[in-house]
């Protein structure tokens, strides 16, 4: 279910494998959490958890 204009499917896969290996992926996310939890005046780290244990 890509757009149309993307490379096959295979290459788009391949590409995400790798940057999730190399950590690219997590560093990318880290990244884009951390400002957007500045751009809403929040700390850029979260400072309590909640677990539901239902």
């Amino acid at each position: 279910m890509l757009p149309k204009d993307f490379p096959p499917k295979s290459t788009v896969y391949g590409y995400y494998r790798m940057w999730q290996r190399d950590g690219s992926w997590e560093s990318l996310h880290d990244a884009l959490r951390q400002k957007v939890r500045h751009q809403e005046g929040r700390a850029s780290e979260a400072t309590a958890g909640i677990v539901d244990s239902q």
